[in-house]
């Protein structure tokens, strides 16, 4: 696509530039407002000729349904939405840094890009050069972000079913408020000179309260909770499962269980019989281990519940001792963009 003639969508009021990211039904483009070049959104294009049974359209629908009806600092917001003949245009913020997974596995690339991220992380380092985990600053602070993002969710009877680190995008501090006070009045959770986390992509997202069940297979396997791996009924603890493979991933640099396929996955995680390995590498102090255990749990009815998780004690600790006092680099205009998850 052109930078001389980018495509303009919704009546003119946004351009489509870049191609940043591509999946198996959408391609996401970097863009800008028309009346103003330096408000950089996210252009979600879905092709109607890749939809091609009713049930791939049908969760475009309740995505786009579901991203109207909510807004919260740490859940990517849907600006704006066109339907041509042939497209459809979903106008998301902008997530400038990627997703979790960028920071996790190709942070040394992050931080050659970005002069933000090269400032945390000489501040917050990982446990050890040849470590993949997150420094506990990242990890409490990303936990606190994602708990405060599904506790909204809850309160309007949503689960997302596809929680993992590529869906959890990463912005970029809030420019213009650069202090602790700011940056929570405004909603925001954790500390505030950090990039922040954004849940994404509600394709596989549905109303469900907390005792329903449902049946549908998806999600991705190496982030499912084995109740949904072994085609059964289950409920919005689901979702918790999914955060504890992304917390112990934060901490730990890889996924807890790994496995080709759905059954053998299933299997794994089985014979496990609820012992969480954790690598002599990995530091992850008693109360974050005993909070991973307890959202790894194979048995649903045992699994933590939502107002346990929300009243843990690391969901809730005072972060503010970990922000940065020093000035960081402005991001904007500095550095090349991230590929993002779609």
């Amino acid at each position: 696509m052109s930078e001389e003639k980018p495509l303009m969508i919704v009546g003119g009021q946004y351009a489509m530039e870049k191609e940043i990211g591509k999946g198996s039904f959408a391609t996401v483009y970097k863009g800008y407002r028309t009346d103003d070049k330096s408000y950089h959104i996210a252009i979600k294009a879905v092709s109607r000729s890749k939809l091609k049974n009713k049930k791939l359209l049908e969760n475009l629908e309740i995505e786009i349904a579901i991203l109207k009806k909510i807004k919260h600092p740490h859940i990517v917001g849907l600006m704006d939405c066109e339907r041509t003949a042939t497209d459809f245009y979903l106008v998301m913020e902008y997530c400038a840094l990627g997703d979790l997974t960028f920071l996790i596995r190709r942070r040394k690339e992050l931080m050659e890009n970005h002069p933000l991220l090269a400032t945390v992380f000489e501040k917050y380092p990982p446990p050890s050069e040849h470590h993949n985990g997150l420094h506990r600053a990242f990890v409490i602070n990303y936990l606190q972000q994602l708990a405060s993002s599904l506790k909204f969710l809850r309160s309007k009877n949503l689960v997302h079913r596809d929680i993992k680190p590529q869906y959890l995008l990463l912005a970029t501090p809030l420019v213009g408020y650069n202090d602790s006070k700011s940056f929570h009045e405004l909603g925001y959770v954790g500390i505030y000179n950090l990039p922040i986390l954004k849940i994404a992509d509600f394709g596989f997202a549905r109303f469900l309260p907390n005792t329903s069940l449902a049946e549908t297979l998806c999600g991705s396997p190496l982030y499912m909770a084995p109740e949904i791996l072994n085609y059964q009924k289950y409920n919005a603890k689901a979702d918790l499962w999914s955060v504890g493979t992304v917390l112990y991933e934060m901490a730990c640099g890889k996924p807890p269980f790994k496995a080709s396929n759905h059954l053998e996955l299933f299997k794994k995680i089985k014979r496990a019989n609820d012992t969480i390995i954790f690598a002599s590498q990995c530091e992850v102090e008693p109360a974050l281990r005993e909070l991973i255990c307890s959202l790894l749990t194979f048995d649903p009815n045992s699994r933590i519940g939502f107002a346990e998780f929300f009243d843990n004690e690391l969901v809730n600790e005072d972060l503010s001792h970990y922000e940065i006092d020093e000035d960081i680099p402005e991001l904007e205009n500095k550095s090349k963009d991230v590929i993002e998850s779609n």
